[in-house]
C-alpha cells in the first residue's frame, strides 16, 4: 500500500482496505500532547486508520487525529538528519548521518562557550517538545509546571524559553499562583454541576484535545445556561445555541470589573469571603466604580444592560464557571485579565463549590520522579531575547536550539524574528517537517511523532504507558532521546535516563508502582483519591502546612497580589485598544480593530473569514494554498459572526507554507505595538501630534476608558502591578484576540 500523502490519499487507501487487513490496537493518539485515548487501526506494520477508544472517558478525538495517517506519513516528514548547503533563508540542504550530526552541535555549541562563555548560547522549546516525559525530565528544577528545558543549564547557560510566554504561563501558572497560590494542574472548570458555563475568550470546538466541547454540548442538553463572550460567533457558540456576548478585542478585564462593580453595587457578591478571605477587597470596591456599566459599554462595546444581567445570573447560579484559555492571554495585560476573571467568580460565592472554580484536593495527582531536573545556573544571567541576538544587551546570543517549534509563526513581527535568525552564528531545529525556521538552520534534526515512541502519560492520579505503535518514519528519533543524547555527547549524559525504559522507570520512582506492575494491570494505574472537599480553605485543604486559608503569602485569596509587589512591577496599562477610545478625526477614518485567529486546515477555503470594509461588498478573491486554489464564496462585507468595529484577519499557522502566506500574514503589520512588563509583550510608545509621550487615546491628566469621576481626587488610588515571576523569560508576543490595552487588578 502506497503511504498516503494527502486527505483524499489516505481515504482513498481505506477504501481499499477490507477489516481482515485491519488490525486493531489500544494506545494513545500521538499527534500533539493531550494524550486521548484511541484504537489504532495498523496494516503492515503501517497506522492506516484511527478511532476514539470508546471504553474509557478519556477516550476521543479531535480532526487532527483523525487524518494521523497522513501526519505520520507524510512526504514533509523530515526523514533524516540534514545539513544547510545553500544560503541562510533557503531550505537547501544535503542528508548527513546523526553522528555527523551531533558532532556538528557539539563542535558549533563548544566554540561559542569558548569564545562568549555559555551564556551565549540559549534553547526554545514549543508544542511539538510537549511530550510529557520530555517536559518531566528536562524542566528546570524547583519549578512546578514547565515545557521550557534544562539540557543546557549543566552546560552552564542560563537560557531557556518557549512557547509557554504566549499563553500558558500567564493562564496557568502566573495568574492562578499570585492570585489564590494554585496553578491550572490543581483546578478545573465543574462543567458537569454548573448551571451557567461562561466560555470566555475561548474556543473549544477547535480544540485539540477536544474534551471541553464534548462537556459543553452535554451541558447543553441538560438545559445549562451558556454564554460565550468572544469578538467572533464561534463554532462553540453555534453548537451550543449560547448567548453570545460580542466584545471589542483587549477589553475583557473591563468587562469583568464592571461586572465585580454591579454585584458590589446591587450586593450580590459572597461578603463573608470578601472580608475574611480577601486582600485587597477594599481596593477594588474602589477601583471598580471607575468601570460602571454605561463606561464599560464604551470601552467593551458590550450593552450596559447585558453587563449588570451577566453580573446577576453568575451570581445567582447554582455553581456558574468560565471556560478559559486562550484569549485573554494574548493582550497587554492578560495576566491583569485573567485575575479579574478570578477575582469576579470567587466574589460570585463560585469558587470551590459544585459547579463552580474547582481546586483539586491536595495529593490527588499521579507523582512523578523529576530528581534529573537541573538548577539554573544563574537566574540573573539569563537574557534570552531578540535584543541580545540583533544589539548584544546584555550580552550577545549566538547559538540556538529550537526545539518543536517556529518563532517565524508564533510570534508578532515576523521580519524581526527573520533577522534574528538570520544573525545567529549557529541555528538547529529539531521538529517532524521543515519549519519556516529551519530556513536559517545549520542543522535540522528529524523527530518522531508521539506513536512511535514508548513513553507515558498522567491525567490528574492515573498514569498510563504509552506504547509503541508504529516504528518511526526514517531514521527519525524520539525527542527525549536527541536531548538526552545531546547532553550525553556534551559530557553530562548521566544526569538524564538514556534509554526509554530507563525513563519509565525513572519517572514511576517512588510512587509505589514499578513498570512490572503498570504492565501488569493492563497499561494503566490509578491512585486512591480522597473524597472531594469544598471551600477547602476554611478547612485547611489548600495549604500544605494544613493552615486555613490559601498558599499565598497572606493565607488569602490576593485581589492585591503581595507577590506581584514584592518583585517591584510597575502600574499596569490600562489603555483600550487603538481606535476604540479616540476622540479625534483619526477614530473615524480609522475606525476598525484588527485582530486574527488560526483558521481552518489549509486548503480550505474557510480560512479566510470575512473582513469589514465599512459595509461596502468587495470583489470576491480566490484562495491560493500549496494544494491548489479555490474562489471563495464570500465578498468582504460585515458579516454577522464578527463583532462591529473590528476587522478579523483569518489566516493559518502551517510550517514553511508558499512565499506569499508568509510575506502577507497580518502580524507583521503590527510594527508599532505596545508591551506588558509582566507578560513581555512588545512595547513601543508612540508620540501622539501633540507631543506627548504616551498612548494616543490619553488625554492630558485622564485614563484611556475612565469617565472622570469627581471623588477620585479624593480618594486613595492604587496603583496596579504586572510582571514577569522570577525565572519567566521575558519575550514579544501576540495573538489571536487583537493588542488592545486591559484594564487591571489593582497591586502595588
Amino acid at each position: 500500500m502506497a503511504l498516503p500523502t494527502s486527505i483524499e490519499q489516505t481515504e482513498l487507501d481505506r477504501a481499499k482496505l477490507s477489516p481482515a487487513d485491519v488490525t486493531w490496537k489500544r494506545g494513545i493518539c500521538g499527534i500533539c500532547p493531550a494524550g486521548c485515548w484511541v484504537e489504532v487501526g495498523l496494516s503492515d506494520g503501517k497506522l492506516v486508520d484511527i478511532k476514539a477508544d470508546s471504553g474509557h472517558s478519556l477516550g476521543m478525538i479531535c480532526r487532527r487525529g483523525r487524518h494521523a495517517p497522513e501526519i505520520i506519513y507524510s512526504e514533509h516528514r523530515l526523514r533524516h538528519p540534514m545539513q544547510r548547503v545553500g544560503p541562510k533563508g533557503t531550505h537547501e540542504f544535503r542528508r548527513i548521518t546523526w553522528d555527523h550530526a551531533y558532532d556538528v552541535i557539539v563542535e558549533n555549541l563548544a566554540k561559542i562557550k569558548r569564545e562568549s562563555g555559555p551564556e551565549a548560547v540559549a534553547i526554545y522549546t514549543g508544542r511539538g517538545a510537549f511530550e510529557l516525559s520530555l517536559c518531566d525530565m528536562f524542566q528546570p528544577k524547583g519549578v512546578a509546571v514547565s515545557s521550557a528545558s534544562n539540557v543546557l543549564f549543566p552546560f552552564g547557560s542560563p537560557n531557556t524559553m518557549g512557547v509557554g510566554a504566549l499563553c500558558y504561563a500567564s493562564f496557568a501558572m502566573i495568574a492562578p499562583h499570585v492570585t489564590m497560590g494554585r496553578m491550572l494542574v490543581n483546578m478545573f472548570t465543574d462543567m458537569e454541576n454548573a448551571e451557567m458555563l461562561v466560555v470566555w475568550g475561548a474556543n473549544p470546538a477547535t480544540d485539540s484535545p477536544p474534551l471541553d466541547m464534548h462537556r459543553l454540548e452535554a451541558a447543553a442538553k441538560r438545559g445549562a445556561d451558556i454564554v460565550v463572550i468572544d469578538p467572533r460567533r464561534t463554532d462553540t457558540a453555534t453548537r451550543t445555541n449560547a448567548q453570545w456576548v460580542p466584545i471589542r478585542p483587549g477589553t475583557d478585564a473591563a468587562l469583568a470589573l464592571s461586572m465585580i462593580e454591579v454585584m458590589l453595587d446591587e450586593e450580590l457578591y459572597d461578603e463573608d469571603f470578601a472580608e475574611r478571605w480577601c486582600h485587597g477587597f477594599d481596593e477594588l470596591a474602589t477601583y471598580v466604580q471607575h468601570f460602571r456599566p454605561e463606561v464599560a459599554e464604551d470601552i467593551t462595546g458590550v450593552p450596559a444592560d447585558t453587563i449588570r444581567d451577566l453580573a446577576r445570573r453568575i451570581c445567582s447560579a447554582t455553581g456558574a464557571c468560565p471556560v478559559m484559555y486562550t484569549g485573554l492571554e494574548y493582550s497587554n495585560s492578560g495576566i491583569q485579565s485573567i485575575r479579574a476573571v478570578h477575582a469576579l467568580f470567587a466574589l460570585a460565592g463560585q469558587l470551590d463549590v459544585p459547579g463552580g472554580v474547582g481546586l483539586a484536593m491536595l495529593n490527588s495527582h499521579f507523582p512523578i520522579n523529576r530528581s534529573c531536573n537541573q538548577e539554573n545556573p544563574s537566574l540573573d544571567l539569563a537574557a534570552a531575547r531578540e535584543k541580545s541576538v540583533l544589539e548584544g544587551e546584555p550580552y550577545r546570543i549566538r547559538g540556538l536550539l529550537v526545539h518543536g517549534a517556529s518563532l517565524l509563526t508564533s510570534w508578532p513581527q515576523t521580519r524581526l524574528w527573520r533577522e534574528t535568525l538570520s544573525k545567529l552564528d549557529f541555528l538547529v531545529c529539531i521538529d517532524r517537517q521543515l519549519t519556516a525556521d529551519a530556513a536559517y538552520a545549520d542543522i535540522v534534526l528529524p523527530a518522531t511523532t508521539m506513536f512511535e515512541i514508548d513513553s507515558y502519560m498522567v491525567y490528574g492520579p492515573i498514569f498510563r504507558l504509552r506504547e509503541k505503535v508504529v516504528e518511526p518514519v526514517g531514521e527519525a528519533r524520539n525527542d527525549y532521546l536527541i536531548m538526552a543524547e545531546l547532553a550525553q555527547r556534551l559530557g553530562y549524559g548521566q544526569l538524564y535516563p538514556q534509554t526509554e525504559e530507563d525513563l519509565i522507570r525513572s519517572a514511576l520512582d517512588g510512587s509505589g508502582y514499578t513498570l512490572e506492575d503498570v504492565k501488569e494491570a493492563g497499561g494503566w494505574v490509578k491512585l486512591h483519591t480522597p473524597m472531594m472537599e469544598y471551600k477547602k480553605w476554611e478547612k485547611g485543604g489548600l495549604r500544605e502546612d494544613g493552615e486555613p486559608g490559601f498558599d499565598t503569602p497572606t493565607g488569602k485569596f490576593e485581589i492585591w497580589s503581595t507577590t506581584l509587589e514584592e518583585y517591584g512591577y510597575p502600574v499596569s496599562d490600562r489603555a483600550v485598544p487603538p481606535g476604540v477610545q479616540f476622540r479625534r478625526p483619526a477614530a473615524h477614518r480609522f475606525p476598525l480593530t484588527a485582530s486574527w485567529h488560526q483558521g481552518a486546515p489549509e486548503g480550505q477555503p474557510g480560512a479566510h473569514r470575512r473582513a469589514e470594509c465599512r459595509g461596502r461588498p468587495s470583489k470576491r478573491h480566490r484562495h491560493r494554498r500549496p494544494r491548489g486554489s479555490a474562489d471563495s464564496p464570500w465578498r468582504r462585507a460585515v458579516p454577522r459572526r464578527v463583532q462591529h468595529g473590528r476587522w478579523d484577519a483569518g489566516g493559518t499557522q502551517g510550517v514553511a507554507g508558499v512565499e506569499r502566506q508568509r510575506a502577507d500574514r497580518p502580524r507583521q503589520l503590527r510594527r508599532d505595538l505596545r508591551v506588558s512588563g509582566l507578560q513581555g509583550f512588545a512595547l513601543r510608545r508612540r508620540e501622539d501630534r501633540r507631543g506627548h509621550r504616551g498612548h494616543p487615546s490619553l488625554g492630558r491628566g485622564g485614563r484611556a476608558g475612565v469617565r472622570p469621576d469627581p471623588g477620585a481626587s479624593r480618594r486613595a488610588k492604587p496603583k496596579a502591578a504586572e510582571a514577569h515571576l522570577p525565572g519567566q523569560q521575558r519575550h514579544h508576543s501576540g495573538g489571536g484576540r487583537g493588542q488592545g490595552g486591559h484594564a487591571a487588578l489593582p497591586g502595588r
